[in-house]
């Protein structure tokens, strides 16, 4: 988002809520608003990894490559909600959404997650990323969606929870090298599980394990076995997920996505996995064998929020503590006060 805030001032956030629909936006002369199209799609794929970076810090930031950017607009968004922002035939910027069955509070509610909102560096600070909100929230309407939710590094007052993110160093060496860390005692780890890469017929029970260690959040993602095939089935630079299997039957899961991270004071890149969801009756041991083989993928660290279930092990010995922090916000929808062991939705 744009520095001036001043845009969320009257903006239904925090206690602000309205019923009234947004009406479509008039853009300034020589400006025009497009759908992700097929002749375009690869233009805004490098569009979006050269303008979108998403800052974790002053000193971190998020790099995508093209597989993820491909996986996250094809299998989560509608064409619908990805708009290309153009001057004079020139893309200049774009936002994204996604239809979200956000469960909060038991109660199953339709959101959009708004996402890869981003402008080229010369048409910033133009107050362009409030019409690119704008229109989506006015496309959201027309399609009986109100309410969304996003998150950002950037600190808003109506954030409704703030949750620090953990690290575990897969290649010591290597982040010692670049001064994303100065020392790790790495632990000795050796292979006591066999795991495997779920098929697409292994989703249903993973999908089974997912709602029930979910059951008692206040906030997740209530996902259908559609969603959950999006989601959980490897896609190469993307997604990775391993199941522990017996007799056949899935008994445990644990499901990463990959996105490097960019180190802006020693100009390297790393190779990051980020914890998505998990079930286990012993996730010390489920983690240590998903960190063996995504040491054999080249993974230099795994990085996890610490929120929900997570907490029972982000505080081992093994885990570092970060100095970022992920903001969540709400658009358009209050709800009471949720505590970060209460939450277990991950936005990409």
């Amino acid at each position: 988002m744009e520095n001036d805030s001043t845009f969320w001032k009257d903006e239904p956030t925090g206690d602000k809520i309205t019923k009234k629909k947004r009406e479509p936006i008039k853009l300034p002369e020589g400006f025009t608003i497009k759908n992700l199209e097929k002749e375009n799609f690869n233009e805004v794929i490098q569009f979006i990894k050269n303008n979108y970076k998403d800052k974790i810090d002053s000193s971190l930031s998020l790099e995508y490559s093209d597989e993820f950017i491909k996986w996250y607009l094809v299998n989560h968004c509608k064409k619908e909600y990805c708009l290309v922002l153009f001057y004079l035939n020139e893309l200049v910027g774009f936002i994204s959404g996604s239809e979200v069955n956000l469960c909060v509070n038991k109660e199953i509610r339709l959101f959009l997650g708004v996402n890869f909102l981003c402008l080229h560096l010369n048409f910033r600070n133009k107050k362009l990323a409030p019409l690119l909100i704008s229109q989506l929230t006015f496309i959201a309407n027309e399609n009986n969606i109100f309410h969304a939710i996003f998150t950002g590094g950037k600190s808003f007052p109506f954030s409704f929870v703030k949750v620090n993110y953990f690290h575990r160093p897969i290649n010591p060496k290597k982040l010692i090298e670049s001064k994303y860390l100065f020392y790790y005692d790495e632990p000795e780890l050796k292979s006591e599980l066999k795991l495997s890469i779920p098929t697409k017929e292994d989703i249903s029970q993973i999908l089974k394990l997912y709602h029930q260690n979910n059951k008692n959040m206040k906030i997740y993602e209530y996902l259908s076995l559609e969603k959950a095939e999006k989601i959980f089935l490897p896609v190469n630079n993307s997604v990775i997920t391993y199941v522990l299997k017996k007799d056949g039957k899935v008994e445990e899961y644990i499901s990463y996505f990959l996105i490097s991270t960019f180190l802006n004071y020693s100009n390297q890149s790393i190779k990051a996995a980020y914890l998505h969801s998990w079930y286990s009756n012993n996730i010390r041991l489920l983690l240590n064998e998903s960190f063996l083989l995504l040491k054999e993928e080249n993974v230099d660290v795994v990085n996890c929020l610490g929120f929900g279930k997570n907490l029972r092990f982000v505080k081992n010995d093994d885990f570092l503590e970060g100095t970022g922090m992920l903001n969540y916000y709400f658009y358009n929808f209050k709800t009471e006060n949720i505590e970060i062991k209460e939450i277990s939705y991950v936005m990409y």
